[in-house]
């Protein structure tokens, strides 16, 4: 029996024929749905990703003037003669403060890596994060081993998630580390307000004690802190990576934490000596604050002396040495009696280094206002899609940048009282939110860079 067959328009096509039109017109038909499936689903992505790239700038815009609200509710007022010395005040600030610094770099540091993983940036292969994860799971499957042999599967299969699961792991560890933080600090501010017992040094060096067990209770914290601590110390000598570098700039922001915990810590360890430690203090406080900016010039020049072609770290350096300039005439000013003749130089020298630290943010760690950008004084790969976060980013920074000015007058600036010691809770906040806003594009722009070196050592390969 010949095979049925039918004509259209001159055309004669057998049921074979037939059948395989049909087949091939529903393959097109399956990849226009996928196409269009894949389409809708990048739209949505997008639209997500752009809505929470919105949120951060919402946050980053109510953060400053919820602390300045806060600093005015409940630290503006309150004084020296509320306590039984100045001392004692000032012990309690510090160590208040320096609780405060770690919380809020903490949470801001959990949302850097939320929104790192959200948009697929790889912070962990560029900080080299599965070293440390390894070493933490290593000593947990050790100890399995030695309770049951039956769980070495489970311990491989453990390490296998985390493996692909480091990002949201990682987001767990500092997120849940600064609520537990906050939850200690917060239970212990309320409960000083409430019974108006501001001058309780030692329960408040107690707390402070508990904060730190609390925040080093962690080994994947430690190995950080400490190996990358050890590394800053050493980079005169030592090559540097990208961590202890990223972490070095961190510490720039915390100066004031820093001279906050050195405060503390000598009241601890010299059995609650306030006279003794408020006498080393008038000195430490003047050295601390160096040691940052000191640690940057010595990586810097350690990168320009690997690579001699980097001779912009030199200008980094520079930048580092405008800050310890900055220091020196601003403790001049502050701590000497005829510190008003120092005052001008201190407001000089602030100013070029305030404009010098704001071009770097900008143009080198952030790699915007590039002249031949299809993007308005930004740059042709933007990995955050939305472009006024760019910009808001790029304005907000410069106005963080010169919270410092508050010093001169705070009065002008809605502040009651001129003590600095109070005021340091709103400026070295305001120094951790521009900080980790800083981190955003900083990291950003570092992958970026690496994608483009990766790429070009493909090509000359091939």
């Amino acid at each position: 029996m010949e095979p049925f067959s039918y004509e259209i328009e001159g055309f004669k096509k057998s049921d074979k024929d037939l059948s395989l039109e049909i087949s091939c017109n529903e393959e097109e038909n399956k990849m226009k749905n996928n196409n269009n499936n894949n389409n809708s689903n990048i739209n949505n992505s997008n639209f997500n990703k752009i809505f929470l790239m919105k949120w951060v700038i919402v946050v980053n815009i109510i953060s400053p003037f919820t602390i300045f609200y806060l600093y005015l509710l409940y630290f503006d007022s309150i004084n020296s003669e509320t306590i039984e010395s100045e001392i004692e005040f000032n012990l309690i600030i510090h160590i208040y403060r320096s609780m405060w610094s770690l919380v809020l770099l903490l949470f801001l540091s959990s949302l850097n890596l939320y929104i790192w993983d959200k948009f697929n940036i790889e912070y962990i292969s560029i900080f080299k994060f599965k070293d440390y994860l390894k070493n933490t799971t290593n000593t947990n499957t050790n100890t399995n081993t030695n309770t049951n042999t039956n769980t070495n599967t489970n311990t491989n299969t453990n390490i296998n998630t985390i493996s692909t699961d480091e990002g949201p792991i990682i987001f767990n560890i500092i997120f849940k580390k600064s609520i537990a933080l906050l939850f200690i600090l917060l239970v212990s501010v309320l409960a000083s307000i409430l019974n108006q017992s501001y001058n309780n040094k030692i329960i408040s060096i107690f707390i402070w004690t508990c904060f730190f067990i609390t925040l080093f209770y962690n080994k994947f914290i430690r190995l950080i802190v400490i190996e990358n601590i050890i590394l800053i110390l050493k980079a005169p000598f030592k090559s540097i990576t990208f961590l202890s570098f990223w972490i070095a700039d961190q510490i720039t922001s915390l100066s004031i934490f820093l001279k906050d915990f050195n405060m503390s810590l000598c009241f601890l360890i010299s059995f609650f000596n306030i006279e003794y430690c408020d006498k080393q203090f008038e000195w430490l406080s003047i050295i601390i604050p160096i040691l940052p900016f000191s640690f940057r010039i010595n990586q810097c020049l350690r990168v320009y002396y690997d690579n001699n072609e980097n001779k912009s770290q030199l200008f980094n350096a520079l930048k580092y040495f405008m800050g310890l300039v900055v220091l020196f005439f601003s403790n001049l000013y502050h701590n000497k009696d005829n510190g008003e003749v120092y005052k001008i130089y201190w407001i000089s020298f602030a100013i070029i280094s305030t404009v010098f630290s704001t071009y770097w943010d900008i143009v080198k760690d952030w790699g915007l206002f590039s002249k031949s950008s299809k993007n308005y004084l930004l740059r042709d790969q933007l990995l955050f899609i939305y472009k006024p976060f760019y910009y808001h980013s790029i304005i907000s920074n410069i106005i963080m940048r010169f919270t410092w000015v508050i010093l001169i007058n705070p009065k002008y600036f809605g502040f009651k009282s001129s003590n600095e010691i109070l005021i340091g809770i709103f400026l070295v906040s305001i120094d951790i939110v521009r900080r980790c806003q800083w981190n955003f594009l900083r990291l950003e722009y570092e992958v970026i860079q690496s994608s483009f070196k990766n790429f070009k050592q493909i090509n000359i390969e091939i």
